[in-house]
């Protein structure tokens, strides 16, 4: 994957969590494949 791919996959999924908090381990693992551990360094870069 491209680099700019890459970033607009990671935007995408930070404001899809932002819009919908409940949902938001379920929506990185669905997006990016990873584990909640995850979820503070993509809301926070």
């Amino acid at each position: 994957m491209e680099y700019e791919d890459a970033r607009a996959l990671v935007i995408e999924t930070r404001d899809e969590i932002i819009s919908n908090p409940d949902l938001a381990d379920e929506i990185i693992m669905d997006y990016l494949g990873l584990e909640p551990d995850y979820l503070e360094d993509l809301l926070f870069s």
